[in-house]
């Protein structure tokens, strides 16, 4: 469920829907959480930054945007920002502070925004807080790239739905040709922005993990749903293999292991030009094991022990010839010891490399 919106309401017709699908795509991959309500505050859509905060509380249809928060904050939204709001006319809005539950019984500090729409509903969009203190500077660092980054990524969203939008209309081919260039470009400023923030974030010691019950089964069959088509396009195979002694249902934070295990399918398959790339998991004593295994251009021994450090590549020519901020790797390593775990590799050049992540096993 962490991977999806949610929605009660089916999608418009006629020549609005490329409009709402850029709209809809853009609100997914937002860090805000944004929550859709109606005028009771039963919550009728969230995105996937909302979802993994929530989670499953949100399964129930009767969902009320209150009960999502601590008490105090339940008293806020319906003391202050309600009276405000009851008027419905589109625009209005109300800012303040706020927080959502956690699935541990604490609160995430947010600041929240509700603002009236058409239709009569409203919606909800928590970001979280970053306290500053003159007594770190190194966290005042973080927070500062922090802010930068996340400012960054919001009309970056907003050039790219634009792109897409751009896309469904008649275009010559030279503007084709420019706008492709442009969304390229974007795709690719929002990846180091997004890596940027994610980066601080850990440094800063801010990304907390939400624990719930998952099935290793979906995961690998989800994974290989997204993967398989990318693969194909290249000529290269996907294979996942689930050991009969990985239990049916595992405690953990599904979205981070994924995460992780997404940048490293992405790799693999940027690195490899033949053959099978094979994603296996299972279990070694009390650790749940992942492994991918390709058979790409490999790394150098030298290039090894730089490899999870933050904007070092195997070789600077392969950055150039493939792209990539060196990011990802230094977040998939700071991910898993996030999550009590480690994360190492195999390689040689011409040869391909075995990417193994271990975490402590939690069966369900």
């Amino acid at each position: 469920m962490a991977g999806t919106g949610r929605t009660t309401r089916p999608p418009s017709g006629g020549r609005t829907q490329p409009v709402e699908g850029a709209l809809r795509a853009a609100l997914e991959v937002i860090d805000e959480a944004v929550l859709i309500c109606d005028r009771e505050l039963h919550v009728v859509w969230a995105n996937r930054a909302a979802l993994r905060h929530v989670g499953n509380r949100l399964d129930s249809a009767d969902r009320l945007l209150p009960e999502l928060c601590p008490e105090w904050a339940a008293a806020v939204i319906l003391d202050e920002a309600l009276p405000l709001l009851a008027t419905g006319q589109a625009g209005t809005s109300w800012r303040g502070d706020s927080a959502l539950c956690r699935f541990d019984g604490g609160e995430t500090p947010m600041s929240l925004r509700l603002q009236s729409i058409a239709g009569g509903l409203l919606v909800a969009a928590f970001r979280c807080r970053v306290e500053v203190t003159d007594t770190a500077p190194v966290g005042g660092v973080a927070t500062m790239v922090a802010e930068i980054t996340h400012e960054l990524r919001t009309p970056l969203t907003g050039v790219l739905g634009m792109a897409e939008l751009l896309r469904e209309t008649d275009l010559s081919p030279e503007q084709r040709e420019l706008m492709e260039a442009l969304h390229h470009s974007a795709s690719h400023l929002r990846g180091l922005v997004d890596g940027l923030l994610e980066l601080s974030r850990l440094e800063a010691g801010r990304v907390e993990l939400v624990t719930a019950e998952w099935r290793p089964k979906q995961l690998l069959g989800e994974l290989d749903a997204e993967f398989t088509p990318r693969f194909r396009a290249k000529g290269l195979i996907l294979a996942t293999a689930l050991d009969h002694a990985v239990p049916r249902k595992i405690v953990g934070d599904v979205f981070r292991l994924r995460q992780v295990l997404t940048n490293l399918l992405a790799n693999a398959l940027k690195f490899s030009t033949r053959g099978t790339v094979r994603l296996a998991v299972d279990r070694d004593q009390d650790q749940l094991r992942f492994q991918v295994i390709d058979q790409g251009i490999g790394i150098p021994p030298e290039a090894l022990t730089r490899l999870f450090t933050p904007f070092r590549q195997a070789d600077p020519a392969v950055a150039r010839n493939y792209g990539g901020s060196g990011l990802g790797l230094a977040i998939c390593k700071r991910l898993v010891e996030l999550m009590g775990g480690a994360i190492s590799v195999e390689s040689a050049p011409g040869r391909g490399s075995i990417f193994t992540v271990s975490i402590p096993l939690q069966p369900g």
